[in-house]
């Protein structure tokens, strides 16, 4: 035959295994066999008392399933057709009926849960009411049909037949089936040789038993000799192994049977033939259910003394294994037991000590027995609810070990205490332990105190360093204030160029200067957590646009690429703190731009998480310059920390701008992490929470306080200033601006001038003599009428973020922080004595560079003289833009304003008209830093088409007429 791979296909049938085959022979066999014994003891009435193929079928079914019904089909087919006078072809359809028995059994069986083990008293009530009798009556009245209809039995005795028929199938049943499914299953227990032996010598006697009737038959006339059969089966079932039990069933009921077809004698002494046949039947069945029942009983005092002795162990290896001590005493006894455990604990083995209450007499503390006696005595007698006490006793080595003893009670009917059942556990260690926990509780207390004095001298050495620094400020702002106030009237003189140029540089120097104290005062004030944030909408791509154009002066000039990308995905409006954002860029990006020698730094703006009506701005700043050590970057946002100690002297700075970057972000509720490889660059990645705007809201305008207010040509105002030198900057500004100034030293002189007269507005110090500013503004606001309805503006150095509010709080109507710039004081005087700004005059276009302002500089000047100005005024621009981002980064729109006055001059003394007015419109809206920002970009190419103008001129040939 081929197979699947020779032919490449599938064959019939999956050859049949050998175990399986082996299975089917067995089971042909096994009903070939019962057929055989079930005809053999057929009675001389032609009646099978006990029918074993019913019960075999059965049996073999609930053991083997389906996979049995072919075998058993063969055998019956062929049993008929060797034993039965049925015609062949009813020979081989019959076992039909007999499998159809078993299968309505099984079916039965499993509707009431039939267990096939036989271990429980239910199943086998099971198997006697429903397995047997039902479907042995279904198939005895169809094979009776069927064989009244093909004429082997006679329709007038069909029920008499029927009757014995569903008598021999149930006895089958009742006796093979549970033979065969307790000696075929293999959970059963083991047996041994004694039980074999024993169990042969009672089936011997039983056997004997039955054979009186014959032996002597005019002994007795009821045969009761025979029921000696059951105590022999039922010490059997009690003693021996169930398999054991079965077995000598089994040899018993075929001896019955035997002694009934052999003798001439009827059997438990019946009178007729049915009365044999019941009497039989019921004497089997009956042994059969006898032995069942026992041996399930057996085996459920067997699970019970398994459960015992398992429960048994477990207490025996919880006392032995357990750190507690038990004690049982019963007082109507008279008898107390103490565990090994119980001894152990005071240091005695287990037969050092009687088991007595003299033991616990002689062995507590003696100060504890009476306490502890009452208390047991309260308990005894329902007084108290519960015992449960510590008790000292005396240890085997002489030294006190404290136990906690805990008991319960066991009364009769009649409330009588019978039994107190208790635990002693050693708690010397865990007093032990309390003793110490409190005395280290009393030295936490201790240093918890110590701590908060620390505490408290902490809190107080930061508000002296915060009123040191604010005092610091002060006095370094001061004369800042003069310095940069009096350069700035120097540079709005006439000067020579160099004198100019010595002037704007001093300038810058100071306000580097200035931006450096600046860095200090903002770490201070953000490491006293006393920053806060202002949350307004900003434009993300002209925010981070602004920065890139400030700093792509100084990204040029060293020959690198500034470079911008910004994500489709990042909204266009969000809602943050757009000035820490800013100052956070700044410092990135300047710090990437510094560190860099060559190649480029990018900034990349993309959004992480995004929701509905929330985002995380990522922004990522790469370069490609000189990268930080792996054993540097922890200390990286440390305050004055750089890569290496000699960074500072190579590239300059404080290194505070990381350190202000991270305290920044996290006011922020952001993050910030740096990537980096020496020699390869950097990326430093900030990540913020931001709220998604649809969009913007429009930012409220400054009001005048008084509208009716000061509408004067030339106003009158008071300068209350302790310092000269700033006494004097501020008259000489107010000269220049054509207003009068009135001058006090101390904040005294300042309330009695106000009181001699009315002023436009007062121009207020805080720090002064004799009285300070807020309560010299305080007493003039109490003065009546024009005297007191002045506008009052604190002028200050006090420029921490938070001053302005705080000064705004106490009264003042305006802030100026020092130093002083003109174009600074202008704009106040003109916001609260309603002279405002003209405005200069704008054309739709304006061309780069003004050809008249050109020739004029071609006819006063050299060839050379106007070379070296074309040559000097790209620098200048580019000083003047650093300037302005220096601003920008502290926020300072005072010095923002002084620096694109002096773009505009630079700009407008050599004819470069758009970047000219450009500079003054811009510096004319400097209170507005973040719309300053937003302009950078058009400042920026401004310049670079102002560059390209003056390049394209030295370039250009000289008329020889000039």
């Amino acid at each position: 035959m081929a197979t699947q791979t020779e032919t490449g296909k599938a064959t019939w049938s999956a050859p049949v295994s050998a175990g399986l085959l082996g299975e089917g022979l067995l089971v042909v066999a096994g009903y070939l066999l019962c057929f055989w014994v079930g005809t053999a003891f057929i009675l001389e009435s032609g009646v099978s008392v006990v029918w074993p193929p019913s019960g075999f079928v059965l049996a073999v079914l609930l053991r083997l399933r389906m996979r049995a019904i072919v075998p058993i089909w063969i055998g019956a087919a062929m049993a008929n057709l060797i034993w039965s006078p049925a015609p062949p072809v009813m020979a081989v359809l019959l076992p039909a009926l007999t499998i159809s028995e078993a299968l309505i059994g099984i079916l039965l069986l499993r509707l009431v849960g039939f267990d096939s083990a036989l271990r429980r008293l239910r199943d086998i009530a099971a198997l006697v009411a429903v397995g047997a009798p039902i479907s042995t009556l279904l198939n005895a009245l169809a094979a009776l049909y069927v064989m009244n209809a093909i004429g082997i039995t006679s329709w007038t005795d069909y029920w008499h037949n029927v009757l014995l028929f569903w008598g021999g199938n149930t006895g089958g049943i009742l006796t093979i089936a549970p033979g065969f499914l307790i000696l075929t299953n293999r959970g059963e227990q083991g047996i041994s040789t004694e039980s074999w032996i024993e169990a042969g010598l009672l089936t011997l006697l039983a056997f004997a038993a039955l054979q009186l009737p014959v032996i002597w038959p005019d002994a007795t006339e009821s045969s009761a000799a025979a029921f000696i059969v059951f105590p022999i089966v039922a010490c059997v079932a009690l003693r021996a192994p169930r398999r054991v039990a079965i077995a000598v069933v089994l040899c018993i009921s075929a001896a019955a049977l035997l002694t009934a077809k052999l003798g001439g004698a009827r059997l438990l002494g019946a009178d007729d033939v049915l009365s044999e046949l019941v009497g039989l039947q019921s004497f089997i069945a009956c042994l059969m259910l006898t032995c069942l029942l026992l041996a399930a009983i057996n085996l459920d005092k067997l699970s019970i003394e398994a459960r015992l002795r398992e429960r048994e162990q477990f207490l025996s290896l919880a006392i032995l294994g357990s750190n507690d001590g038990i004690w049982d005493w019963r007082p109507a006894e008279h008898r107390v037991w103490l565990s090994p455990r119980w001894k152990e604990q005071l240091g005695y083995g287990e037969d050092e000590l009687p088991d007595s209450l003299s033991t616990w007499s002689a062995l507590v503390h003696r100060e504890d027995r009476d306490r502890v006696a009452q208390r047991f005595s309260d308990f005894l007698e329902d007084r108290a609810s519960s015992f449960e006490m510590v008790q000292r006793f005396r240890h085997k080595l002489g030294h006190d070990v404290h136990i906690l003893t805990r008991g319960i009670k066991m009364k009769d009917d009649e409330g009588r205490v019978t039994r107190v059942v208790g635990v002693h556990t050693d708690v010397t260690e865990l007093l032990s332990a309390q003793e110490e926990l409190r005395h280290q509780a009393a030295s936490l207390a201790t240093l918890a105190r110590d701590l908060e004095e620390q505490r408290r001298t902490a809190d107080a050495a930061n508000t002296a360093k915060s009123q040191f620094l604010a005092t610091m400020s002060h006095e370094i702002r001061t004369p800042m204030n003069g310095i940069i106030g009096m350069l700035s009237l120097m540079l709005d003189s006439k000067l020579n160029p160099d004198q100019k140029r010595w002037a704007s540089t001093a300038l810058d120097s100071a306000e580097t200067l200035l931006t450096i104290i600046n860095d200090i005062l903002d770490l201070s004030k953000l490491d006293a957590g006393k920053t806060e944030t202002d949350l307004l909408d900003f434009d993300v791509t002209g925010l981070i646009d602004g920065v890139t154009a400030l700093l792509k002066v100084r990204a040029t000039a060293k020959g690198i690429a500034l470079r911008t990308d910004i994500a489709a995905n990042v909204p266009r409006w969000l809602k943050s703190d757009p000035t820490r954002l800013r100052q956070i860029l700044f410092n990135l990006i300047g710090n990437s731009v510094k560190f860099t020698q060559r190649g480029e730094v990018m900034v990349r703006a993309s959004v992480g998480a995004m929701r509905a009506d929330s985002c995380e701005l990522r922004i990522d700043v790469t370069d490609t310059g000189i990268g930080i050590d792996r054993d540097k970057m922890p200390a990286l946002f440390e305050p004055f920390r750089q890569g290496d100690s000699g960074m500072a002297r190579r590239f300059g700075g404080t290194g505070l701008g990381l350190a202000i970057v991270k305290r920044l972000v996290k006011l922020l509720g952001g993050s910030v992490a740096v990537q980096s490889t020496i020699n390869a660059g950097s990326t430093f990645t900030v990540i913020l929470p931001c709220t998604i705007i649809a969009s913007p809201l429009a930012r409220p305008a400054a009001m005048p306080r008084d509208p009716e207010h000061g509408a004067h040509p030339r106003a009158s105002i008071l300068i209350a200033e302790d310092n000269d030198i700033n006494r004097e900057l501020v008259t000489q500004m107010l000269a220049r601006l054509g207003h009068e100034g009135v001058t006090a030293t101390n904040g005294r002189e300042a309330l009695t001038a106000a009181q001699g007269r009315a002023f436009d507005l007062i121009l207020m110090d805080i720090q002064m003599p004799e009285m300070d500013g807020v309560s010299a503004a305080a007493a003039i606001r109490a003065l009546p009428g024009a005297h007191g309805g002045a506008p009052i503006v604190a002028v200050t150095a006090n420029a921490m973020v938070g001053d302005r509010e705080r000064y705004m709080a106490a009264g003042f109507d305006d802030y100026l922080a020092k130093p002083l710039h003109l174009d600074q004081l202008q704009e106040v005087i003109a916001r609260w004595t309603h002279k405002p700004h003209e405005p200069a005059e704008q054309t739709s276009v304006q061309p780069v560079m003004d050809q008249a302002r050109v020739t004029e500089l071609k006819g006063s000047l050299s060839a050379a003289e106007l070379a070296a100005l074309a040559e000097r005024l790209p620098k200048e621009l580019d000083a003047q833009i650093n300037r302005a981002r220096h601003a920008i980064h502290a926020n300072d729109a005072d010095g923002l304003r002084v620096a694109f006055r002096a773009l505009h001059d630079a700009a407008a003394e050599f004819g470069l008209r758009e970047l000219a007015d450009l500079a003054e419109q811009v510096a004319r809206d400097t209170a507005d830093v973040d719309r300053v920002v937003g302009q950078s970009a058009d400042i920026q190419d401004a310049v670079i088409r102002a560059k390209s103008a003056i390049g394209e001129l030295l370039a250009a040939p000289r008329d020889p007429l000039e």
